[in-house]
């Protein structure tokens, strides 16, 4: 377990969380440059609606908690791949992602309690064994690539059925019924 397979599968969390989420990804990549070893970008968000230190509504906060669970995906990802936590390598990630619950909650003890619930949610993404798949097979796309588009990375994810499976059509192939 090396430093960049450690960092497939840290990207690959990210990235299949943000699909879980609902969350657009534009583009996934293991090539370090100097300021980190990976990285998951996501489209930027429209409009003036974002404006967390202004308003907090339903929208802002869907936002944010899916954020969270976003950055807190990555570390989740690589700590079940390693079997440990790498809290150096997920520093970033924890920082931002405190950011961001800090402004739903009003006090330090609130925030202790919101970050072990977010928390929980996505060690418990990564129990589901249909959701870890997903990692695995980016994580091994990412070693293989380096760099996967958004829509090559959902393809991955989300294959499509072929036609001759798809609902509606019958196979007259020998395994028909």
């Amino acid at each position: 377990m090396g430093e960049v397979e450690s960092t497939a599968y840290h990207e690959a969390g990210h990235a299949v969380a943000s699909f879980h989420t609902e969350r657009a990804v534009k583009a996934i990549s293991i090539v370090p440059d100097e300021d980190n070893l990976g990285r998951v970008s996501h489209y930027p968000l429209t409009g003036r609606w974002f404006q967390p230190d202004v308003e907090i509504d339903g929208r802002t906060t869907h936002y944010i908690e899916t954020s969270i669970t976003v950055l807190l995906a990555g570390p989740a990802g690589e700590r079940r791949y390693r079997g440990r936590w790498n809290h150096v390598g997920a520093s970033a990630d924890y920082s931002r992602a405190l950011d961001l619950a800090f402004r739903l909650v009003g006090s330090e003890r609130q925030l202790r309690h919101y970050w072990a619930w977010r928390h929980q949610i996505t060690m418990d993404l990564w129990e589901n064994e249909y959701a870890w798949e997903q990692v695995r097979r980016l994580a091994e796309e990412l070693l293989e690539r380096k760099v996967l588009s958004g829509r090559v990375a959902r393809d991955i994810l989300m294959p499509r059925l072929s036609p001759e499976v798809s609902p509606g059509k019958r196979s007259t192939g020998p395994h028909s019924l």
